[in-house]
C-alpha cells in the first residue's frame, strides 16, 4: 500500500513587491529608505556602496546583500557605472532570519536563478524593469502560463541555496566532533583568504562575504581556535613575510611597507618593532651581522 509523503517548506516567498534592474551612472546616489519587507541587492556589474543602518559596505560584481524589514538602507555608485538587481519580497519563514545583513558572492547556479527571475518578470509584468517609483507589479494579459509561480520558485531556490550552508554549518559548529571539524574548516578558509591577500589588504566584511558567515561568528570562532584575532593574525603573517623580504634586501623598507598594504612606513615600522623587538632597519643590520659570522 502506498503512502503519501507531505513535503515540507522551509522557505516560502509570500509576495513580491518589486523586481528591478538598474543601470547606475557614475554619480548615482539614492538617499535611503526603510520598509516592512525584505530587499535583495545583487551587483551584476561594477561596484556600489550600500549603507545598512549607518554602515557602508562596498559591494562588487557577483555579490548580494539582504536588507531586513525595517532596516534603513541607501546605495550609491562607486565612481563608475554599475548594473544592479533589486528585488523586494515578503516572507514569513523563520529561516529568513539568517538573511539579515547577509552578504555573499553568488555562484553560477545562483546567478542563473536571478537571470530566470528577470527574464520571466519581463514577460509577465508591464513596463521596463528600471522604473524607480514603481509601486506595484501589473500583470500582462498575455503573460506565460505559470510565470508567477516560476518567479516564486526561482526566488525560493535562490534563498534556500544561500541559507542552507549557514544553517548546516552553524548547526555542525555547535555539536561535538562535527562542530570542531566545522570550526577547523572555517579557520582554515580564513587563513587561506589572508594568505591570498597578503599583498594589499582585505577587510573583515570581505572575508565574511567569501565564507558566508557573520562578523561576530567568524571573529569568535577564529579567536577560540587560534587564541588571537583575525586582524592580529593578518599582521603576524605580513610581518613574517616582511622579515624574509628584508633579509633578501631586494626591496627597501618603504617598498615592502607599500607592497604589504600598510598605510604608511611609520605604521609598518611600529607593527614590525612590536612583533620583532626592533625596527626594520635594525633587523636588516642584524641579518647582515649574522651573515658575516
Amino acid at each position: 500500500m502506498f503512502r503519501k509523503t507531505q513535503l515540507g517548506e522551509v522557505v516560502t516567498v509570500d509576495a513580491v513587491i518589486s523586481i528591478h534592474y538598474f543601470d547606475y551612472s557614475r554619480n548615482f546616489s539614492f538617499p535611503g529608505e526603510a520598509h516592512d519587507f525584505w530587499e535583495m541587492v545583487f551587483i551584476d556589474s561594477g561596484e556600489v556602496v550600500a549603507t545598512a543602518d549607518g554602515t557602508d559596505l562596498l559591494l562588487r560584481r557577483g555579490e548580494v546583500l539582504f536588507h531586513r524589514p525595517g532596516e534603513y538602507h541607501a546605495i550609491r555608485a562607486n565612481g563608475d557605472f554599475a548594473g544592479v538587481v533589486v528585488i523586494t519580497f515578503d516572507t514569513r519563514s523563520d529561516a529568513a532570519s539568517h538573511l539579515a545583513g547577509q552578504r555573499a558572492t553568488l555562484d553560477d547556479v545562483q546567478k542563473a536563478y536571478i537571470s530566470q527571475v528577470l527574464k520571466t518578470a519581463a514577460q509577465t509584468f508591464a513596463g521596463p524593469l528600471d522604473i524607480v517609483d514603481q509601486t506595484a507589479l501589473v500583470k500582462l494579459t498575455d503573460a506565460p502560463f505559470g510565470a508567477e509561480q516560476v518567479i516564486k520558485n526561482q526566488l525560493e531556490l535562490l534563498l534556500i541555496s544561500i541559507i542552507r550552508p549557514l544553517v548546516s554549518d552553524r548547526a555542525a559548529a555547535g555539536d561535538g566532533v562535527s562542530g570542531r571539524a566545522s570550526e577547523e574548516v572555517i579557520v582554515s578558509r580564513i587563513k587561506k583568504i589572508l594568505e591570498e591577500n597578503i599583498y594589499g589588504n582585505i577587510t573583515l566584511d570581505e572575508i565574511c562575504s567569501h565564507i558566508n558567515f557573520s562578523k561576530s561568528y567568524i571573529k569568535s570562532t577564529f579567536k577560540k581556535a587560534t587564541g588571537c584575532g583575525i586582524h592580529q593574525m593578518y599582521v603576524q603573517m605580513k610581518i613574517s613575510l616582511s622579515k624574509r623580504l628584508l633579509s633578501e634586501e631586494i626591496y627597501s623598507v618603504s617598498e615592502i611597507s607599500e607592497k604589504l598594504g600598510f598605510s604608511s612606513i611609520h605604521h609598518f615600522s611600529r607593527a614590525f618593532k612590536q612583533a620583532v623587538g626592533m625596527p626594520p632597519t635594525a633587523y636588516v643590520k642584524s641579518v647582515r651581522r649574522r651573515a658575516l659570522l
